[in-house]
């Protein structure tokens, strides 16, 4: 019978999220930042300006029998661009064709906003001024020479995250759906923004030539299910206070797959949560693959798992059950423990049957 194994690294699930893309295209588009707007008689669209991440200036303009079609297609029409403070514009032409600058004006069939610009985006404590860069789902944050400071990705799931050999939230009945989407946008985002900003600051201003970008992402995709339950994994990436690495919060959730209620996870045991404690923690420490030799003192480590437990941090797959203690849970560990394993007999006594996850697909 496997027991529980006990890891000190961070267990990554290999999660394929489906989005749209082209493979017809195999030419790099030409981007660039827009210097100047103007309008001639020769086109019916505004002709922009525009500086390439190659360093060259060149113009473009759509096609006069095509429309600028995006999210800010309107503004892109009109050549109004006067509510931000830069523009990036991505068009469908083949960028190797650019070979330098030129006055030529490039006509393209398509164009669209890559990213918008907001110079004074945040004032840092010391009232220095940091820009972001905006592209409708991810932004940027960086100071007046470049720097940039932090970069979010924006939260996705539970509704559009598709894992491979697990059911999606899509399983959910469309009045489950409604429960669970309201759950999860009750509780926002697990991060706050501008105390993460402000600590990539500081760093910088540390140590400017080991400085690198911070990175923040809040993701939930699913984990676990049977025809009982749905169990999805959050997982938050914030900044290391080291500054140099990125840490993992990552945190359990299960609902009833017909009406969307979310279950505490305490509640999926048939037995009182120190009893449940005490057997995952047991089993884990007393498995054969632990490394006791690397533990100066075992009873304080496993009174440390213990105390610091908490419903939130059982994550359940279909495989296995994971314990994830966040970085500083643990004395000594600044960075995320996980225990876990098998759906041992042990386990399994003490669970409710209709907690225990499909093992076979």
């Amino acid at each position: 019978m496997k027991k529980f194994i006990s890891l000190l690294v961070l267990l990554i699930s290999a999660a394929v999220v489906f989005t749209a893309c082209s493979g017809s295209r195999s030419y790099p588009n030409l981007v660039g930042v827009v210097q100047t707007v103007e309008f001639t008689e020769e086109y019916k669209h505004p002709v922009y300006t525009i500086t390439t991440d190659s360093n060259y200036t060149v113009k473009v303009v759509v096609d006069d029998n095509n429309y600028i079609g995006d999210k800010y297609g309107d503004v892109l029409m009109t050549g109004d661009l006067s509510a931000f403070d830069k523009v990036k514009i991505t068009t469908d032409y083949d960028a190797r064709k650019v070979k330098k600058s030129s006055d030529e004006i490039i006509v393209v069939q398509f164009m669209w906003v890559d990213e918008v610009f907001y110079a004074d985006a945040k004032t840092m404590a010391d009232g220095t001024a940091v820009g972001m860069w905006d592209d409708g789902f991810n932004v940027v944050y960086q100071l007046d020479d470049g720097t940039k400071l932090m970069r979010i990705n924006g939260s996705s799931g539970p509704d559009n995250v598709y894992v491979g050999n697990r059911e999606s939230f899509d399983a959910f009945s469309e009045e489950a759906q409604t429960a669970v989407k309201q759950y999860y946008d009750d509780r926002g985002l697990l991060y706050d923004a501008d105390v993460l900003l402000e600590q990539a600051y500081e760093w910088y201003k540390k140590d400017k030539e080991n400085f690198g970008t911070y990175y923040v992402e809040q993701s939930v995709s699913p984990s676990a299910s049977n025809e009982n339950i749905m169990c999805f994994l959050t997982s938050v990436t914030v900044p290391h206070t080291n500054g140099h690495m990125g840490q993992e919060i990552r945190l359990g959730e299960i609902f009833d797959r017909k009406t969307g209620a979310h279950i505490n996870g305490f509640d999926i045991f048939n037995c009182t949560p120190e009893k449940a404690i005490d057997v995952i923690v047991d089993t884990a420490i007393d498995d054969a693959y632990f490394n006791k030799a690397s533990v100066e003192n075992m009873d304080n480590l496993k009174a440390e798992f213990k105390a610091a437990f908490k419903p939130e941090y059982i994550v359940l797959w279909n495989e296995n059950i994971e314990i994830s203690f966040p970085a500083g849970t643990l004395t000594g560990y600044d960075h995320c423990y996980i225990l876990g394993g098998d759906y041992t007999d042990e386990l399994r006594t003490i669970m409710h049957p209709w907690a225990i996850p499909d093992t076979e697909w």
